[in-house]
């Protein structure tokens, strides 16, 4: 009887062991060697360059006072200002708006190591967008004019209308490149080149340019001068051919 029960058990642990086996297989895809020869694999990479068509520039405001709520009613006000400039310098009121905004303690340590609190510091950055890039210099002189103490950072870059224009030429261009690289090897190769299998676009970044700009090194009544600068886009494509 024991005997018995032991064979049956056998038999289905092999029967679960096989069906298990199955169904891993099931999932598999499977390439023979056949469908995997008499093709060649090329990559390419293509760069374009323009001159950026959007600049975004973040001022900063900020200020203390050892009452949190003044310090607050402080920046309010000198914010307001800045934005009052930015508007009359051309700059668009859609285009302005709060980038960050915090309040926090100004601390120092004395002797012994303990934490004092000399007041509070009130933070705001606006960000001000623009496609006059030529105009970014008057907009830093007229933030500053109102009241902005700070120049957080200068970016130039591309709308979205401009970058998927740019994206299409450098994917034209990264196409022509890995054909040619194609025919290249196959002609070294002895073989002709026959259809395209598979074109797939394997990465495309942009890098925005950000510009530096020094208020202390800033002569006191020289305008701002901040030049538009170029912006490159890549993208790279790899492709399949078949050669016969």
């Amino acid at each position: 009887m024991f005997k018995e029960e032991s064979n049956r058990f056998v038999v289905i642990v092999l029967a679960v062991i096989i069906a298990l086996l199955i169904f891993r297989g099931a999932g598999k895809t499977v390439i023979s060697p056949e469908a995997q020869k008499d093709t060649i694999s090329v990559s390419a990479t293509a760069n374009v360059e323009s001159l950026a068509d959007t600049a975004e520039l973040y001022v900063k405001v900020e200020t203390l006072d050892t009452d949190a709520k003044v310090s607050q009613q402080k920046n309010s006000e000198t914010s307001n200002d800045v934005i009052r400039e930015l508007l009359l310098a051309g700059a668009a009121k859609n285009d302005i708006e709060t980038s960050q905004y915090y309040l926090d303690q100004k601390i120092r340590y004395g002797r012994e190591g303990e934490q004092i609190v000399e007041g509070y510091v009130t933070i705001h950055v606006l960000k001000a967008t623009t496609t006059q890039t030529n105009d970014v210099g008057s907009l830093i002189d007229a933030a500053i004019k109102g009241g902005a103490n700070g120049i957080n950072s200068i970016i130039f870059t591309l709308s979205d209308e401009k970058k998927a224009e740019l994206m299409n030429q450098a994917l034209a261009q990264a196409s022509d490149e890995a054909q040619q690289k194609a025919k290249k090897i196959a002609a070294s190769l002895g073989v002709k080149l026959g259809r395209l299998h598979t074109a797939t676009e394997s990465s495309f970044n942009y890098q925005p340019y950000y510009a530096s700009y020094d208020m202390a090194a800033k002569a006191a009544h020289a305008p701002t001068q901040i030049e538009p600068q170029k912006v490159e886009v890549s993208a790279s494509l790899a492709v399949v051919y078949s050669i016969s």
